[in-house]
């Protein structure tokens, strides 16, 4: 199947990504497997995966008060 973009689209998605986890604080977790992963670092992992696709809008039932720094 043919990817959107060709080939640089798919290196710009995993760029993209790589950023996306090292605003979180997660960049060290990008080998692990999901079981591996802590309570906290699952809910990073599941926030960046919604950010991937640049929504403008994000509904969350948790505040996360890791993303401002505080």
């Amino acid at each position: 199947m043919a990817v959107p973009g060709g080939k640089n689209a798919r290196i710009d998605g995993k760029e993209k990504a790589r950023v996306l986890m090292k605003q979180c604080g997660i960049e060290a977790l990008e080998n692990k497997m999901p079981y591996e992963l802590s309570g906290g670092e699952r809910q990073r992992t599941a926030i960046c995966r919604a950010l991937i696709h640049d929504p403008q809008i994000i509904f969350a039932d948790e505040q996360f008060r890791w993303c401002c720094g505080k």
